[in-house]
């Protein structure tokens, strides 16, 4: 298992450093995040699974920054099936930032329905968990979800998402929290 998890680290980390200079290196990286998630799971223990839903959604910001936004959206959802078993702080950040994804590939790809529910359960999610990184995953979708509510003039329901953020903010890390102050203030 260590050599799978080593494996899955390593494809990670390349995948990371890939350099974006050519045309080819979207698919390299694609191909490296693939492997990090085969050899994640491979590994049968909980850092592979850690490893797996990491790769997971890199995979899916990947495949959203190149416009396919449906095999995006695919990836977001199955980080769900690899958080079996891992501790619920590890497992809220992770379930917080694949519904952002999600909710953000859905958008982009027309689905404003299905959106405005996964970012909705983003907040969920994230709102009361211990790891500042999934309240910062809340913080983030609350905004978007304050935008796209604006957006279709469903004001009350964008005062909603707005207060959700209002509650986030001084949980967030110091260094976060001035930027949300000034979205909430614009």
């Amino acid at each position: 298992p260590n050599t799978h998890l080593t494996r899955g680290m390593l494809g990670l980390e390349r995948a990371r450093c890939e350099s974006g200079d050519d045309v080819s290196a979207p698919t390299r990286r694609i191909s490296w995040l693939k492997e990090a998630v085969r050899e994640g799971l491979a590994a049968g223990e909980p850092n592979g699974r850690i490893l797996a839903c990491r790769a997971e959604l890199d995979l899916a910001l990947q495949l959203r920054d190149l416009g396919d936004c449906t095999a995006a959206a695919d990836h977001a959802r199955r980080v769900e099936e690899h958080w079996d078993d891992l501790p619920p702080d590890i497992a809220a950040a992770c379930g917080a930032e694949a519904r952002l994804v999600l909710g953000m590939a859905l958008l982009d790809s027309g689905d404003e329905a299905g959106a405005l529910k996964a970012l909705r359960e983003a907040v969920e999610r994230g709102r009361h968990a211990v790891l500042p990184d999934a309240r910062h995953y809340a913080a983030v979708a609350a905004w978007h979800l304050h935008a796209a509510l604006l957006g279709d003039r469903k004001i009350a329901e964008a005062g909603l998402a707005l207060a959700a953020l209002e509650e986030l903010v001084p949980g967030l890390a110091a260094e976060q929290r001035p930027l949300f102050v000034a979205l909430m203030a614009y």
